[in-house]
């Protein structure tokens, strides 16, 4: 890398939550999560939770499927369009109180 420091993993997974590119980096991980999920064929496997068990699937990884896709679901209906709207306003407070700061041009 170009700043001298080693590349680990964490660094991959370490960023400021708080900030308007935290939230919508949050926003589009939730959303490739779901997608992979859905791909994956995880939404077959929520029959499973009102006791429908589909014959082959092995029990435990249909639960498990299952509870990740109805999770996973849930934060993309939910929480994604949460975030989306948060890092736009966010954003566009930053925007707003920069340029406010800034003092007015010289004549």
């Amino acid at each position: 890398m170009s700043d001298g420091k080693r590349w680990t993993w964490r660094r991959l997974f370490t960023r400021e939550f708080f900030t308007p590119r935290g939230f919508a980096v949050t926003a589009v991980e939730i959303t490739i999560i779901f997608l992979v999920l859905h791909l994956l064929g995880a939404r077959h496997h929520t029959s499973i939770l009102i006791g429908a068990a589909e014959r082959g699937a092995a029990p435990g990884l249909a639960r498990g499927l299952a509870l990740a896709y109805m999770l996973f679901y849930f934060a993309f209906v939910g929480l994604v369009p949460i975030f989306a709207l948060a890092a736009a306003f966010f954003q566009g407070a930053v925007l707003l109180l920069h340029r406010k700061m800034e003092p007015p041009a010289a004549l």
